[in-house]
């Protein structure tokens, strides 16, 4: 069988049967917490605000208790405004202590339901989202940004006062501070002109509320307004600064300071000239202030998901006559993806899921950076190819290698399309394996494959 251009036809399959076996003062911009003391009813298992947040996190996917080192570290992602609660879930699920814990896809959408969610899961819904991966193709990434962007993890997160960055509003409800009816006010008045109408002051007030809008997005809303664009044309540059320092500074221009912005604009076209003056002023240490006292956020932490990239290191490869050194990272993520593409081949056979093996994983992350150097079932040592953790010893082994750009379906295909491939992924075994690693140079097959499965 000739397989794709981008897949060695150099698979090899083994079948071998054996009878062994913090409180924190919200900042400029990430977090607030004027209100999560008084709206704070079903998470006293924890302390209000960031640190709260954060050790739920801890406790919920790590099923440990936070680390200071941990603790103090995100709190300054949250309080800086650097990252949003969103993404540090993700790292969170991205990490290598994560991955070490080998949950299985029930276990994972489990915790999915108590993380995001806060209760545990329904069947219906339990059935739902694994159906996504084992009968739609999805992957476990995907199935967490659904549980992201949801109502009930934007509940969590406003509840803990942290910015949830989907952007979602939501359910709970939550006081209007005083603070943010006089911003948006200020800003009808100081940029518009006028008197704020009920329909525009509750949209406003209800975005920076529930933090799905910053005073920097606001404002730029207003600025931006073709309402504002008429009224600028009709001022004279001296007037157009003023209106800034009002707005952002809180107080009147100074002489040196009007020169300098009445400069910048001189001249200038209405949209150049009303950019100018948002840029020069928007991110200015008093603007920061000022809604730090009203209790606002600055500006939301960068929406786009980001997830923990895996670790480059260095592994060592024993073999008969040394030592050999790759660099590269395990692919934890695709790993899984594997694992979980081989389930739902097995469940569309009728045949029972396989239960995640953390032992065989020990063994399968040490084979896979093998197979770098020698790409066979005998180890480089020597050994057999289920030696690499004695206390495991596994019954069969897939192993794979390819170069470009691999996923989970291309990789599982080629081993379907192989008949000794094939046998071991749908036979009687109970538990698997899997491990992907990706070397950073230049190698004989490129990435490499491998899955080892055990009665």
């Amino acid at each position: 069988m000739k397989l794709p251009y981008r897949f060695l036809s150099v698979l090899l399959s083994l079948i071998v049967v054996f009878s062994v076996c913090p409180q924190v003062m919200a900042s400029d911009r990430g977090v607030r917490d004027d209100f999560v003391t008084i709206h704070y009813d079903i998470y006293k298992k924890y302390p209000a605000g960031v640190e709260g947040f954060i050790a739920r996190l801890y406790d919920l996917v790590m099923g440990r208790s936070y680390d200071q080192e941990g603790l103090d570290y995100w709190k300054g992602q949250l309080d800086s405004g650097s990252m949003n609660a969103s993404n540090i879930a993700r790292f969170f699920f991205s990490c290598d202590e994560y991955y070490s814990l080998g949950y299985s896809l029930d276990d994972y959408i489990t915790v999915l339901y108590k993380v995001f969610f806060d209760r545990k899961p329904d069947s219906e819904g339990f059935n739902y989202w694994k159906g996504l991966v084992l009968n739609n193709g999805k992957t476990r990434r995907d199935v967490l940004e659904g549980f992201i962007n949801s109502q009930e993890w934007a509940d969590v997160c406003i509840r803990f006062g942290v910015v949830s960055g989907t952007g979602v509003k939501p359910s709970y409800s939550v006081s209007r501070p005083q603070g943010v009816t006089d911003f948006v006010n200020s800003l009808y008045k100081d940029v518009l002109g006028r008197d704020a109408d009920k329909s525009g002051l509750d949209f406003w007030c209800d975005s920076l509320t529930y933090m799905t809008n910053s005073a920097k997005s606001s404002a730029k809303g207003f600025f931006d307004s073709d309402e504002f664009k008429a009224l600028y044309k009709s001022k004279s540059d001296e007037d157009r600064v003023k209106v800034f320092y009002k707005v952002f500074l809180g107080r009147e221009a100074e002489g040196d300071g009007l020169d300098y912005w009445k400069g910048q604009i001189k001249g200038k076209s209405v949209k150049d000239g009303i950019s100018i003056l948002f840029n020069g002023f928007v991110d200015s240490p008093e603007f920061a202030d000022k809604c730090k006292k009203l209790g606002i956020i600055v500006n939301m932490p960068d929406p786009t998901p980001v997830y923990k990239a895996p670790s480059v290191i260095t592994y060592t490869v024993e073999t008969s006559s040394g030592t050999k050194s790759y660099t590269g990272y395990l692919d934890k993520e695709l790993a899984l993806n594997i694992m979980d593409a081989t389930n739902a081949y097995r469940v569309s056979l009728g045949l029972p899921e396989l239960s995640v093996n953390k032992d065989l994983i020990k063994a399968t992350d040490i084979r896979v950076v093998e197979l770098c150097y020698s790409f066979s079932h005998t180890r480089p040592n020597g050994g057999k190819f289920n030696s690499a953790n004695p206390s495991c010893t596994a019954n069969a082994e897939n192993i794979a290698a390819g170069y470009g750009t691999m996923d989970a379906s291309f990789v599982l295909n080629s081993w379907k399309n192989s008949s000794g491939h094939n046998k071991n992924m749908t036979s009687s075994y109970n538990s698997i394996g899997v491990s992907v690693f990706v070397p950073s140079g230049n190698t004989q097959y490129g990435s490499y494959f491998i899955q080892q499965f055990k009665y």
